[in-house]
């Protein structure tokens, strides 16, 4: 992979971007992550002194889950569009254009049919891959 390539971590949860109110990010934040489960601990939130001029505004959040992580917030989309982490990971969104989406994304596309959860896991139970509970 080249350099001008994005590289992205999976990881089973997305951290730090939850769109919020640039003036009430802390308390929104928090909301989050009481209704996500995820806020009993320590969790502190606080402005950044050093933040970017302008539009953007940069909060220091730490949740009892892990270190801090830093975040810049867009006062014009109400959204984080640069987190670091205490790793130093940096993921920085560009070039985002508020505005009405297409009413094509939210449609199924030609061709879907509706999952039946059940019927899948009765496949599954029928594989090779399936691993009963011990009792």
């Amino acid at each position: 992979m080249d350099s001008t390539q994005p590289r992205v971590r999976r990881s089973g949860r997305v951290r730090g971007f939850v769109p919020a109110d640039t003036g009430a990010a802390c308390a929104q934040w928090q909301s989050a992550a009481e209704r996500a489960g995820a806020a009993a601990g320590a969790w502190r939130c606080e402005p950044l002194a050093d933040a970017s001029p302008g539009r953007l505004r940069g909060y220091r959040v730490t949740s009892p889950q892990g270190p801090a992580s830093e975040r810049w917030m867009d006062s014009e989309v109400w959204f984080p569009v640069r987190v670091r982490t205490a790793a130093g990971v940096t993921v920085l969104l560009m070039n985002l254009r508020a505005g009405a989406q297409p009413q094509s994304l939210f449609q199924v596309p030609p061709g879907s049919r509706r999952l039946d959860p059940q019927a899948l896991i009765e496949r599954i139970r029928r594989s090779d891959v399936w691993a009963a509970a011990e009792n």
